[in-house]
């Protein structure tokens, strides 16, 4: 994929940095009232930004905020990120952009890879996009005579390896999710996620809906179509733009029920599938980067907003609002007019899914690859926490799954899922922790738990249990005194995450994110 060409040509390389009027402290880049900001800046500002890869980065980067500010778990580490947001908007520098991921991995790594879903998928991406980087900047043929020409050389590496294979990704990410939809107890009542989630969107609204059957049904398989068909239809150049729209409209209301990092994440798939589809000269006759700034700026001031609520001891219901209206308001504003620009011009300048594919390369396949036998763990026999699996009912333990297509486990060749502990009941610190009662869970994550309650300031928690493991029924004081929960590969605790399900197999496994 190369980025789009003016309608009437190439352009230039000081013309294609350009928006309508060229002005501002680097070409192209439209000015904003930060003036002090800007001049504090103006060393380390890249003069030679391309704006649509610009864009993309700072759309990303925004993502990221959201997901370390939602809760503000960490004052220190929610500053830094909207320092570097800021610092990487003003000065559009690229280099800065790698540090803000760098510090976005080192910060979730103890986490990963229980992390949630959207968290996953940005870790390998940031693995991904550095990794692209370091090879770009140790090829011997390069002379480098300072840090623009680095810059200049993560741009490329960014244009040429990375941006490429995103449109790609986020059709795996979106088939895959509603592929984990099809399953029978997504459509149940009340416990189905398509039921469950209804809900929580009207409730965030300020309704409450409360789907009969036949309603929660329809709801579901529009869901399904959504998200699996989307992954396809979005390659159409005909109803491209509507299905953008539908997309930015759904995550708009999906950002009113808590998730606006996974939401902020979506931007930038549907950027970049604008940027596939509209003219340059087109798409950056909005004051695009100026867009841009508005939108960074609205997220950042909602998100210092949320931090400040939280140092004076806010609650959900008074900062998630803050966070998710800023966020429906700046989407609209950055992607209105690219939208209606998208369904006036001419659909031949749209780049279709064979011509996309052709510039993707070696790497991009791989990353593609990689996704998707993450995404299809659950069907393999490993993880089902985290692999695209939200909000999906989903449950393959056990030698029968509840999936409509795949309910014989055909593709399962590990035995993790099977090996499964059941929960008659336990300690409240071990509810508290683990919601374990009345439910069962594979081995791995028993053992990660007993590790959990060994560390030294859990040394003190109550963790009795009445449990049944190879058919055998025991009753402990303390589960850290039996030998199989204290033993386990390091290897295995850290790559597998699994869900609880119901102690009986015929019951309805809930909705669960």
């Amino acid at each position: 994929m190369m980025l789009k060409q003016d309608q009437h040509g190439p352009q230039s390389e000081d013309s294609a940095n350009e928006g309508n009027d060229g002005k501002g402290v680097s070409p192209g880049l439209a000015p904003g009232p930060y003036g002090f900001l800007r001049r504090c800046l103006k060393p380390i500002e890249y003069e030679k930004a391309d704006p649509v890869i610009f864009v993309v980065c700072g759309l990303y980067l925004v993502a990221q905020l959201a997901d370390e500010t939602e809760e503000w778990e960490s004052y220190s580490a929610g500053l830094l990120f909207v320092g570097l947001l800021l610092v990487y908007g003003i000065s559009k520098n690229p280099i800065i952009f790698c540090v803000s991921l760098l510090a976005y991995m080192t910060e979730q790594a103890p986490s990963w890879p229980d992390m949630s879903n959207h968290g996953n998928i940005e870790m390998i991406i940031d693995g991904y996009i550095l990794l692209c980087v370091l090879l770009r900047l140790l090829r011997p043929d390069k002379r480098r005579r300072g840090w623009r020409d680095v810059a200049a050389e993560i741009e490329e590496a960014l244009k040429e390896s990375v941006i490429p294979v995103m449109p790609h990704l986020f059709s795996l990410i979106y088939l895959f999710a509603g592929f984990h939809k099809l399953n029978w107890d997504f459509f149940s009542t009340p416990h189905g996620c398509a039921f469950s989630f209804t809900q929580r969107i009207s409730r965030a609204w300020g309704m409450q809906i409360n789907p009969g059957p036949s309603l929660n049904l329809v709801l579901g398989v529009l869901v399904i179509v959504w998200e699996a068909g989307g992954a396809f239809m979005v390659w159409s150049k005909n109803i491209r733009p509507y299905i953008l729209a539908f997309v930015l409209f759904m995550h708009m209301k999906l950002s009113m029920a808590v998730f606006v990092d996974f939401s902020a994440l979506v931007n930038v798939f549907v950027f970049i599938f604008v940027s596939l589809s509209l003219p340059r000269d087109v798409l950056l006759s909005h004051s695009l980067v100026a867009r841009f700034e508005t939108y960074m700026w609205i997220n950042v001031i909602a998100a210092l907003d949320i931090g400040l609520v939280f140092w004076l001891g806010g609650y959900d219901d008074v900062f998630h609002p803050i966070q998710a209206h800023a966020f429906i308001v700046s989407t609209a504003y950055f992607f209105f007019p690219l939208l209606k620009d998208m369904m006036r011009v001419s659909k031949a300048t749209f780049t279709g899914f064979i011509e996309a594919s052709k510039h993707v390369r070696v790497g991009g396949w791989l990353l593609a690859i990689l996704f998707m036998l993450f995404f299809s763990s659950p069907y393999l026999g490993l993880r089902t926490c985290g692999v695209a699996t939200m909000f999906s009912n989903l449950r393959t333990e056990g030698l029968n799954s509840n999936h409509m297509l795949l309910g014989s486990n055909p593709l399962k060749i590990f035995s993790y899922q099977e090996d499964l502990v059941t929960f008659d009941s336990c300690g409240k610190d071990v509810v508290t922790r683990s919601h374990l009662a009345g439910r069962a869970v594979p081995l791995v994550e028993v053992q990660k738990l007993v590790d959990y309650l060994s560390a030294p300031d859990n040394r003190t928690v109550t963790a009795w249990a009445r449990f049944t493991y190879k058919n055998e029924t025991v009753e402990t004081e303390d589960i850290r005194t039996v030998d199989v929960f204290r033993q386990g590969k390091w290897w295995e605790k850290l790559t597998m995450e699994f869900r609880s399900i119901p102690a009986d197999s015929r019951a309805v496994n809930k909705c669960s994110w």
